[in-house]
């Protein structure tokens, strides 16, 4: 049943354990198929986490990141441990074209876009520093604020 489990897309050791417990396999029984699982190499906690945050970190900060793993069962250690692996400045830029998306809003009001774009980015999950450095870059961008000291957007 495990294996079938991993057919369809790789998964976590405790998304394992949960699944079959609650498919009526008794604790011990689930412990022991993620053992072998594990000691054949199916299993493996460290690239299930890289993996997945390679694919969400496209998308959400690294708050929002450590609570999807967290979901699963990924130890906070190895999410910190991996997140230290991933280019700060990636996070950055995502963040930054997230921001530039927010500002292209309706209204011209910089107080409203600078909301909205916050707002956007901390829902995603990225720290406030990495907010508030990417609507700085955002609103620096002359194709953004139509001028070309970003000035007339500036909060």
């Amino acid at each position: 049943t495990a294996v079938r489990m991993l057919e369809s897309r790789d998964r976590s050791s405790l998304e394992i354990f949960r699944k079959l417990t609650s498919q009526g396999y008794s604790e011990e029984a689930a412990e022991e198929a993620v053992a072998k699982l594990t000691s054949a190499g199916y299993l493996d906690d460290m690239r299930f986490a890289r993996d997945c945050i390679a694919r969400i970190g496209r998308k959400y900060g690294a708050i929002r990141i450590r609570q999807e793993m967290g979901r699963k069962g990924i130890p906070r250690e190895m999410i910190d441990e991996i997140l230290l692996e991933q280019d700060g400045d990636d996070m950055l830029d995502t963040a930054v074209e997230l921001a530039k998306n927010a500002l292209r809003g309706k209204t011209k009001e910089p107080t409203a876009l600078y909301r909205r774009a916050y707002g956007i980015l901390a829902r995603r999950g990225y720290p406030p520093d990495i907010v508030r450095k990417a609507i700085d870059l955002a609103f620096s961008d002359p194709e953004v604020t139509g001028s070309d000291d970003g000035s007339r957007f500036l909060p």
